[in-house]
């Protein structure tokens, strides 16, 4: 018993000691202060937040979603950090 929290405490160690570089949580309004969207077709569509279909809580399940249908869509955000992946994997995670 002692060995495999020993184990379970090792392999969480390095999720531990990850930079996260950027992280949106998407729970309030305010993103639309932090995110740009793209102008570069006449025809862009409307990004707006959902929970989807599927959530254990409406309020922290918050995300991006394309509202219409034969649209372009681009948006973007400017990381506060700049990131690296000079001799490290970078790791790109959605929720």
């Amino acid at each position: 018993m002692a060995r495999t929290a020993l184990l379970s405490l090792l392999l969480a160690a390095p999720s531990a000691l990850a930079t996260v570089y950027f992280e949106e949580t998407f729970d309030d309004e305010s993103w639309t202060d932090r995110w740009v969207e793209s102008k570069v077709k006449d025809e862009m569509g409307k990004w707006e937040l959902s929970s989807g279909e599927w959530y254990a809580n409406k309020e922290i399940a918050q995300g991006l979603k394309t509202s219409e249908d034969m649209r372009h869509y681009g948006i973007s955000a400017k990381m506060p950090t700049a990131a690296s992946s000079v001799d490290k994997p970078l790791i790109v995670q959605f929720r």
